[in-house]
Protein backbone atom coordinates (compact mmCIF):
# COMPACT_ATOMS: atom_id res chain seq x y z
CA UNK A 1 0.00 0.00 0.00
CA UNK A 2 3.03 2.36 1.31
CA UNK A 3 5.01 1.71 -1.84
CA UNK A 4 2.46 1.95 -4.08
CA UNK A 5 1.63 5.15 -2.85
CA UNK A 6 4.82 6.72 -3.35
CA UNK A 7 5.37 4.93 -6.70
CA UNK A 8 2.17 6.61 -7.73
CA UNK A 9 3.03 10.39 -6.74
CA UNK A 10 6.39 9.57 -8.21
CA UNK A 11 4.90 9.06 -11.33
CA UNK A 12 2.79 11.88 -11.09
CA UNK A 13 5.54 14.24 -10.91
CA UNK A 14 8.24 12.78 -12.40
CA UNK A 15 7.53 9.80 -14.94
CA UNK A 16 6.07 6.68 -14.96
CA UNK A 17 9.24 4.21 -13.22
CA UNK A 18 9.08 0.32 -13.13
CA UNK A 19 9.60 -1.56 -9.98
CA UNK A 20 13.33 -2.17 -11.14
CA UNK A 21 14.07 1.50 -12.28
CA UNK A 22 12.19 2.86 -8.95
CA UNK A 23 14.34 -0.15 -7.07
CA UNK A 24 17.75 1.43 -8.27
CA UNK A 25 17.20 5.00 -7.83
CA UNK A 26 15.91 4.78 -4.49
CA UNK A 27 19.86 2.81 -3.78
CA UNK A 28 21.28 5.57 -5.90
CA UNK A 29 19.55 8.37 -3.77
CA UNK A 30 20.68 7.15 -0.60
CA UNK A 31 24.19 6.87 -1.88
CA UNK A 32 24.13 9.90 -2.61
CA UNK A 33 22.92 11.48 0.65
CA UNK A 34 25.74 9.74 2.75
CA UNK A 35 27.85 11.23 0.08
CA UNK A 36 26.20 14.63 0.06
CA UNK A 37 25.58 14.79 3.70
CA UNK A 38 29.74 14.18 4.49
CA UNK A 39 30.65 16.33 1.90
CA UNK A 40 28.39 19.20 3.54
CA UNK A 41 29.50 18.29 7.17
CA UNK A 42 33.05 18.69 6.07
CA UNK A 43 32.25 22.39 4.31
CA UNK A 44 31.43 24.48 7.77
CA UNK A 45 34.52 22.07 9.60
CA UNK A 46 36.55 22.74 6.28
CA UNK A 47 35.64 26.67 6.30
CA UNK A 48 36.16 26.54 10.66
CA UNK A 49 38.91 25.07 11.14
CA UNK A 50 41.10 26.89 8.74
CA UNK A 51 40.28 29.95 9.86
CA UNK A 52 41.41 29.23 13.50
CA UNK A 53 44.50 27.88 12.75
CA UNK A 54 45.69 29.65 9.55
CA UNK A 55 43.52 32.89 9.43
CA UNK A 56 40.39 33.61 6.60
CA UNK A 57 42.60 36.39 4.60
CA UNK A 58 44.56 33.11 3.26
CA UNK A 59 41.41 31.57 1.79
CA UNK A 60 41.43 32.10 -1.56
CA UNK A 61 45.37 31.04 -1.42
CA UNK A 62 44.20 27.78 -0.50
CA UNK A 63 41.74 26.72 -2.78
CA UNK A 64 45.29 28.01 -5.28
CA UNK A 65 47.04 25.13 -3.30
CA UNK A 66 43.50 23.09 -4.05
CA UNK A 67 43.73 23.21 -7.89
CA UNK A 68 47.61 21.91 -8.01
CA UNK A 69 46.83 19.36 -5.49
CA UNK A 70 43.51 17.81 -7.46
CA UNK A 71 45.21 17.91 -10.64
CA UNK A 72 47.66 14.84 -9.18
CA UNK A 73 44.73 13.40 -7.76
CA UNK A 74 42.85 13.77 -11.40
CA UNK A 75 46.09 11.50 -12.52
CA UNK A 76 45.72 8.92 -9.80
CA UNK A 77 42.25 8.60 -10.26
CA UNK A 78 42.51 8.02 -14.30
CA UNK A 79 44.68 5.42 -13.73
CA UNK A 80 42.11 4.19 -11.15
CA UNK A 81 39.62 3.69 -13.63
CA UNK A 82 41.69 2.46 -16.45
CA UNK A 83 42.40 -1.02 -14.02
CA UNK A 84 39.40 -1.45 -11.46
CA UNK A 85 35.59 -1.54 -12.01
CA UNK A 86 32.66 0.99 -11.57
CA UNK A 87 32.16 -0.08 -8.02
CA UNK A 88 35.15 -0.98 -7.01
CA UNK A 89 36.42 2.68 -7.18
CA UNK A 90 33.98 3.50 -4.75
CA UNK A 91 35.49 0.79 -2.25
CA UNK A 92 39.11 2.18 -3.07
CA UNK A 93 38.10 6.07 -2.90
CA UNK A 94 36.50 5.74 0.78
CA UNK A 95 39.10 3.44 2.45
CA UNK A 96 41.39 6.21 1.48
CA UNK A 97 39.65 9.17 2.23
CA UNK A 98 37.95 7.26 5.87
CA UNK A 99 41.53 6.75 7.03
CA UNK A 100 42.88 9.88 6.16
CA UNK A 101 39.76 11.47 7.77
CA UNK A 102 40.66 9.52 10.99
CA UNK A 103 44.20 10.92 10.44
CA UNK A 104 42.82 14.05 11.00
CA UNK A 105 40.62 13.56 13.84
CA UNK A 106 44.09 12.65 16.21
CA UNK A 107 45.76 15.49 14.57
CA UNK A 108 43.31 18.08 15.31
CA UNK A 109 42.51 16.66 18.87
CA UNK A 110 46.78 17.20 19.88
CA UNK A 111 47.24 19.79 22.23
CA UNK A 112 50.07 21.70 19.95
CA UNK A 113 49.62 21.10 16.10
CA UNK A 114 45.38 20.91 16.73
CA UNK A 115 42.30 23.33 17.60
CA UNK A 116 44.04 23.59 21.29
CA UNK A 117 46.28 25.75 19.63
CA UNK A 118 44.76 29.40 19.79
CA UNK A 119 47.98 30.72 17.21
CA UNK A 120 46.75 31.68 14.58
CA UNK A 121 49.51 31.54 11.06
CA UNK A 122 50.22 30.51 7.92
CA UNK A 123 52.55 27.93 9.15
CA UNK A 124 49.95 25.79 10.83
CA UNK A 125 50.16 23.11 8.28
CA UNK A 126 47.49 20.80 9.65
CA UNK A 127 45.33 23.81 8.56
CA UNK A 128 46.34 23.93 5.03
CA UNK A 129 45.99 19.98 4.77
CA UNK A 130 42.37 19.94 6.13
CA UNK A 131 41.41 22.64 3.66
CA UNK A 132 42.90 20.80 0.35
CA UNK A 133 41.88 17.57 1.76
CA UNK A 134 38.33 18.19 2.20
CA UNK A 135 38.41 20.19 -1.35
CA UNK A 136 39.82 16.71 -2.73
CA UNK A 137 36.55 14.63 -1.40
CA UNK A 138 33.77 16.94 -3.06
CA UNK A 139 36.07 17.22 -6.04
CA UNK A 140 36.53 13.26 -6.25
CA UNK A 141 33.55 11.12 -4.36
CA UNK A 142 30.72 13.13 -6.50
CA UNK A 143 32.60 12.64 -9.64
CA UNK A 144 32.77 8.78 -9.06
CA UNK A 145 28.99 8.98 -8.02
CA UNK A 146 27.82 10.96 -11.43
CA UNK A 147 29.93 9.23 -13.59
CA UNK A 148 28.55 5.70 -12.55
CA UNK A 149 24.91 7.15 -12.93
CA UNK A 150 25.58 8.51 -16.16
CA UNK A 151 26.73 5.32 -17.73
CA UNK A 152 23.67 2.88 -16.10
CA UNK A 153 21.04 5.58 -16.99
CA UNK A 154 19.24 6.45 -20.70
CA UNK A 155 18.23 9.92 -21.24
CA UNK A 156 14.53 8.69 -20.51
CA UNK A 157 15.41 7.09 -17.55
CA UNK A 158 17.69 10.46 -16.48
CA UNK A 159 14.28 12.46 -17.06
CA UNK A 160 12.23 10.66 -14.66
CA UNK A 161 14.98 9.54 -11.69
CA UNK A 162 18.18 12.06 -11.22
CA UNK A 163 15.57 14.71 -9.56
CA UNK A 164 15.37 12.04 -7.29
CA UNK A 165 18.89 11.30 -6.81
CA UNK A 166 19.04 14.86 -5.92
CA UNK A 167 16.26 14.84 -3.69
CA UNK A 168 18.16 12.51 -1.16
CA UNK A 169 21.07 14.34 -2.05
CA UNK A 170 19.53 17.29 -0.74
CA UNK A 171 17.96 15.02 2.35
CA UNK A 172 21.70 14.03 3.36
CA UNK A 173 22.69 17.75 2.45
CA UNK A 174 20.34 19.23 5.37
CA UNK A 175 20.90 16.35 7.88
CA UNK A 176 24.69 16.59 7.37
CA UNK A 177 25.03 20.37 8.41
CA UNK A 178 22.62 20.13 10.72
CA UNK A 179 25.19 17.27 12.64
CA UNK A 180 28.00 20.17 11.74
CA UNK A 181 26.29 22.47 14.05
CA UNK A 182 26.80 20.25 17.30
CA UNK A 183 30.59 21.73 16.73
CA UNK A 184 29.85 24.02 19.19
CA UNK A 185 28.92 21.78 21.70
CA UNK A 186 30.55 18.61 21.57
CA UNK A 187 34.08 20.47 19.43
CA UNK A 188 35.14 20.08 16.23
CA UNK A 189 37.63 17.42 15.97
CA UNK A 190 34.43 14.55 17.47
CA UNK A 191 32.24 15.73 14.29
CA UNK A 192 35.31 14.56 12.41
CA UNK A 193 35.39 11.11 13.73
CA UNK A 194 31.79 10.79 12.73
CA UNK A 195 32.84 11.78 9.21
CA UNK A 196 35.31 9.01 8.92
CA UNK A 197 32.35 6.52 9.81
CA UNK A 198 30.14 7.74 7.15
CA UNK A 199 32.48 7.48 4.77
CA UNK A 200 33.45 3.65 4.98
CA UNK A 201 29.39 3.27 5.39
CA UNK A 202 29.28 4.40 1.70
CA UNK A 203 31.16 1.03 0.83
CA UNK A 204 28.62 -1.04 2.21
CA UNK A 205 25.84 0.89 0.25
CA UNK A 206 27.48 0.42 -3.05
CA UNK A 207 27.31 -3.19 -2.43
CA UNK A 208 24.14 -3.57 -1.48
CA UNK A 209 22.97 -1.76 -5.39
CA UNK A 210 25.84 -4.02 -6.82
CA UNK A 211 23.67 -7.26 -4.75
CA UNK A 212 20.10 -6.12 -5.65
CA UNK A 213 19.56 -4.51 -8.61
CA UNK A 214 18.78 -6.16 -11.48
CA UNK A 215 21.92 -5.88 -14.00
CA UNK A 216 19.67 -5.05 -16.32
CA UNK A 217 18.92 -1.51 -15.29
CA UNK A 218 22.59 -0.84 -14.67
CA UNK A 219 23.12 -1.05 -18.64
CA UNK A 220 22.90 3.06 -20.24
CA UNK A 221 22.78 5.04 -23.18
CA UNK A 222 23.68 2.94 -26.33
CA UNK A 223 24.46 4.75 -29.62
CA UNK A 224 23.79 2.78 -32.31
CA UNK A 225 26.67 3.92 -33.74
CA UNK A 226 29.65 5.81 -32.97
CA UNK A 227 32.72 7.65 -34.51
CA UNK A 228 34.68 7.85 -31.34
CA UNK A 229 37.38 5.37 -31.20
CA UNK A 230 38.45 3.52 -27.77
CA UNK A 231 41.44 5.73 -26.16
CA UNK A 232 44.42 4.33 -25.46
CA UNK A 233 44.91 4.14 -21.37
CA UNK A 234 46.21 7.21 -19.78
CA UNK A 235 45.36 9.97 -17.22
CA UNK A 236 45.92 12.55 -20.03
CA UNK A 237 43.28 10.80 -22.19
CA UNK A 238 40.84 12.81 -20.35
CA UNK A 239 42.37 15.95 -21.08
CA UNK A 240 43.08 15.53 -24.55
CA UNK A 241 39.73 15.00 -25.10
CA UNK A 242 38.17 17.74 -23.36
CA UNK A 243 40.53 20.33 -25.19
CA UNK A 244 39.59 18.69 -28.58
CA UNK A 245 35.96 18.90 -28.63
CA UNK A 246 33.29 21.70 -28.15
CA UNK A 247 30.59 20.42 -26.67
CA UNK A 248 33.38 19.48 -23.20
CA UNK A 249 34.89 22.80 -23.59
CA UNK A 250 30.53 24.23 -23.05
CA UNK A 251 30.26 22.07 -20.12
CA UNK A 252 33.75 23.46 -18.39
CA UNK A 253 32.55 26.96 -18.86
CA UNK A 254 29.11 26.17 -17.47
CA UNK A 255 30.79 25.14 -14.62
CA UNK A 256 33.60 27.17 -14.20
CA UNK A 257 31.47 30.58 -14.36
CA UNK A 258 29.50 29.53 -11.85
CA UNK A 259 32.10 28.43 -9.86
CA UNK A 260 33.90 31.92 -10.39
CA UNK A 261 30.90 34.12 -9.60
CA UNK A 262 29.61 32.09 -6.10
CA UNK A 263 33.35 31.91 -5.10
CA UNK A 264 33.74 35.77 -5.34
CA UNK A 265 30.10 35.71 -3.00
CA UNK A 266 31.11 33.36 -1.03
CA UNK A 267 34.63 34.89 0.01
CA UNK A 268 32.87 37.75 1.24
CA UNK A 269 30.25 35.95 2.90
CA UNK A 270 33.30 34.00 4.93
CA UNK A 271 34.86 37.30 5.94
CA UNK A 272 31.90 38.62 7.26
CA UNK A 273 30.92 35.65 9.46
CA UNK A 274 34.24 34.83 11.08
CA UNK A 275 34.56 38.65 12.16
CA UNK A 276 31.52 37.66 13.92
CA UNK A 277 32.32 34.52 15.22
CA UNK A 278 35.74 34.64 15.70
CA UNK A 279 36.59 30.43 16.43
CA UNK A 280 36.51 27.65 14.54
CA UNK A 281 33.67 25.62 16.31
CA UNK A 282 31.15 28.89 16.32
CA UNK A 283 31.84 29.61 12.83
CA UNK A 284 31.10 25.82 11.84
CA UNK A 285 27.90 26.76 13.66
CA UNK A 286 27.18 29.32 11.38
CA UNK A 287 27.80 27.93 8.31
CA UNK A 288 26.48 24.55 8.93
CA UNK A 289 22.91 26.25 9.33
CA UNK A 290 23.74 27.87 5.95
CA UNK A 291 24.36 24.46 4.57
CA UNK A 292 20.70 23.50 6.35
CA UNK A 293 18.88 26.64 4.57
CA UNK A 294 20.49 26.17 1.15
CA UNK A 295 19.50 22.22 1.14
CA UNK A 296 16.04 22.78 2.99
CA UNK A 297 15.31 25.02 0.07
CA UNK A 298 16.54 22.99 -2.43
CA UNK A 299 14.59 20.01 -1.40
CA UNK A 300 11.60 21.48 -1.17
CA UNK A 301 12.22 22.81 -5.32
CA UNK A 302 12.60 18.89 -5.51
CA UNK A 303 9.34 18.70 -4.20
CA UNK A 304 7.34 21.46 -5.74
CA UNK A 305 9.09 19.41 -9.44
CA UNK A 306 11.07 22.01 -10.47
CA UNK A 307 12.88 19.36 -12.34
CA UNK A 308 9.70 19.73 -14.51
CA UNK A 309 11.07 22.87 -15.99
CA UNK A 310 13.48 20.13 -18.11
CA UNK A 311 10.69 17.77 -18.92
CA UNK A 312 8.00 20.20 -20.22
CA UNK A 313 10.35 23.37 -21.56
CA UNK A 314 13.37 21.14 -22.54
CA UNK A 315 17.22 20.92 -21.92
CA UNK A 316 18.23 24.74 -23.51
CA UNK A 317 15.53 26.49 -21.12
CA UNK A 318 16.64 24.81 -17.95
CA UNK A 319 20.05 25.43 -19.08
CA UNK A 320 19.42 29.34 -19.92
CA UNK A 321 17.51 29.08 -16.09
CA UNK A 322 20.95 29.41 -14.05
CA UNK A 323 22.71 32.28 -15.57
CA UNK A 324 19.84 34.25 -15.42
CA UNK A 325 19.19 33.56 -12.51
CA UNK A 326 22.98 34.03 -10.93
CA UNK A 327 22.37 37.68 -13.20
CA UNK A 328 19.84 39.19 -10.58
CA UNK A 329 21.87 37.23 -7.52
CA UNK A 330 24.68 39.55 -8.45
CA UNK A 331 23.15 42.87 -9.00
CA UNK A 332 21.01 42.22 -5.98
CA UNK A 333 23.88 41.52 -4.15
CA UNK A 334 25.56 45.39 -5.63
CA UNK A 335 22.51 47.16 -4.86
CA UNK A 336 22.49 45.81 -1.45
CA UNK A 337 25.58 47.21 -0.60
CA UNK A 338 24.16 50.64 -0.57
CA UNK A 339 21.82 50.01 2.03
CA UNK A 340 24.91 49.69 4.43
CA UNK A 341 24.40 48.29 8.63
CA UNK A 342 23.75 44.32 8.13
CA UNK A 343 22.45 44.40 4.69
CA UNK A 344 25.18 43.13 2.75
CA UNK A 345 25.74 40.04 4.87
CA UNK A 346 21.59 39.32 5.02
CA UNK A 347 21.76 40.01 1.15
CA UNK A 348 24.85 37.55 0.02
CA UNK A 349 23.60 34.91 2.34
CA UNK A 350 20.09 34.77 0.99
CA UNK A 351 20.78 35.15 -2.68
CA UNK A 352 23.92 32.49 -1.96
CA UNK A 353 21.14 29.71 -0.56
CA UNK A 354 19.19 30.51 -3.13
CA UNK A 355 21.29 30.82 -6.15
CA UNK A 356 23.14 27.51 -4.57
CA UNK A 357 19.79 25.70 -3.79
CA UNK A 358 18.38 26.02 -7.54
CA UNK A 359 22.14 24.80 -8.61
CA UNK A 360 21.65 21.47 -6.78
CA UNK A 361 18.05 21.35 -7.58
CA UNK A 362 18.03 22.17 -11.13
CA UNK A 363 21.65 23.35 -12.63
CA UNK A 364 23.19 20.33 -11.42
CA UNK A 365 21.12 17.57 -12.72
CA UNK A 366 20.05 19.03 -16.09
CA UNK A 367 23.95 19.67 -16.77
CA UNK A 368 24.63 15.84 -15.67
CA UNK A 369 22.24 14.50 -18.58
CA UNK A 370 24.41 16.38 -20.93
CA UNK A 371 26.72 13.55 -20.51
CA UNK A 372 24.42 10.68 -21.29
CA UNK A 373 25.03 11.01 -24.98
CA UNK A 374 28.82 10.72 -24.71
CA UNK A 375 31.27 7.73 -25.15
CA UNK A 376 32.52 5.97 -21.42
CA UNK A 377 35.71 7.95 -22.09
CA UNK A 378 33.92 10.74 -21.85
CA UNK A 379 32.17 9.85 -18.87
CA UNK A 380 34.92 7.92 -17.08
CA UNK A 381 38.14 10.53 -18.20
CA UNK A 382 36.92 13.53 -19.66
CA UNK A 383 34.17 14.16 -16.99
CA UNK A 384 37.02 14.41 -14.30
CA UNK A 385 38.76 16.65 -15.78
CA UNK A 386 35.51 18.87 -16.23
CA UNK A 387 34.09 18.24 -12.35
CA UNK A 388 37.22 17.81 -10.64
CA UNK A 389 39.79 20.06 -12.12
CA UNK A 390 36.97 22.71 -13.59
CA UNK A 391 35.29 23.19 -10.75
CA UNK A 392 38.75 23.49 -8.50
CA UNK A 393 40.07 25.41 -11.17
CA UNK A 394 36.96 27.95 -10.99
CA UNK A 395 37.40 28.65 -7.52
CA UNK A 396 40.97 29.52 -8.06
CA UNK A 397 39.76 31.77 -10.85
CA UNK A 398 37.72 33.07 -8.18
CA UNK A 399 39.85 33.44 -5.65
CA UNK A 400 41.97 35.16 -7.82
CA UNK A 401 39.58 37.70 -8.48
CA UNK A 402 39.41 37.98 -4.80
CA UNK A 403 43.33 38.60 -4.70
CA UNK A 404 43.72 40.77 -7.20
CA UNK A 405 41.36 43.55 -6.34
CA UNK A 406 42.73 43.85 -2.83
CA UNK A 407 44.84 46.51 -4.55
CA UNK A 408 41.58 48.70 -5.73
CA UNK A 409 40.15 48.60 -1.86
CA UNK A 410 37.79 51.34 -3.33
CA UNK A 411 35.76 50.19 -6.20
CA UNK A 412 36.20 46.38 -5.33
CA UNK A 413 32.81 46.04 -4.95
CA UNK A 414 31.74 47.27 -9.02
CA UNK A 415 34.84 45.20 -9.98
CA UNK A 416 33.53 41.95 -8.77
CA UNK A 417 29.69 42.91 -10.05
CA UNK A 418 31.39 43.93 -13.58
CA UNK A 419 33.17 40.92 -13.81
CA UNK A 420 30.26 38.23 -12.43
CA UNK A 421 28.05 40.26 -14.80
CA UNK A 422 30.16 39.91 -18.11
CA UNK A 423 30.36 36.07 -17.26
CA UNK A 424 26.84 35.27 -17.02
CA UNK A 425 26.11 36.85 -20.58
CA UNK A 426 28.51 34.25 -22.07
CA UNK A 427 27.18 31.49 -19.87
CA UNK A 428 23.77 32.57 -21.15
CA UNK A 429 25.41 32.03 -24.86
CA UNK A 430 26.64 28.61 -23.63
CA UNK A 431 23.95 27.03 -22.40
CA UNK A 432 21.74 27.84 -25.80
CA UNK A 433 24.60 25.95 -27.92
CA UNK A 434 25.08 22.60 -25.14
CA UNK A 435 21.19 22.13 -25.44
CA UNK A 436 20.62 22.19 -29.05
CA UNK A 437 23.67 20.28 -29.28
CA UNK A 438 22.42 17.35 -27.32
CA UNK A 439 18.75 17.34 -28.18
CA UNK A 440 20.12 16.56 -31.42
CA UNK A 441 22.67 13.58 -30.32
CA UNK A 442 19.93 12.06 -28.69
CA UNK A 443 17.07 12.70 -31.10
CA UNK A 444 19.51 11.18 -34.02
CA UNK A 445 20.91 8.46 -31.39
CA UNK A 446 24.11 9.90 -31.52
CA UNK A 447 27.00 9.66 -29.58
CA UNK A 448 28.52 13.52 -29.01
CA UNK A 449 32.19 12.72 -28.72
Amino acid sequence: MGSNYIKSWLTSWYGDFSREELKKFAFLAVIFAAIIGITWCFKPLKDGIFCATVGVELQPEAKWLSLGVIFLLIMLYSKLSDRFARDKMFYILCTIYGLVTLGFYWGLQHPEIGLANPVIGAYRLIGWGWYVFVESFASLLVVAFWSFVADTTTPESAKRGYSILVMGGQIGGIIGPWIATFAKTIGSAQIVFGIAMAIFSVMGLVKLLMLYVSKAELVGYRAKASTIQPSTPGFLEGLKLLLSQPYLMGIFLVLTIFGVVTTIIDFELQLLVYEATKSADAMAYYMGWFGVATNSLTLLSLILGIGNITRYFGLTIALVLMPVLVLIAVLSIYFGHWLGGEWPLQIAFVMLVIISSVNYSLGQPTKEQLYIPTSKETKYKAKVWIEAFGHRSSKALGSGVNIAVRWAPGIILLLNTGISVLLTVVWMGVAVYLGRKHKRAVSHDEIVC
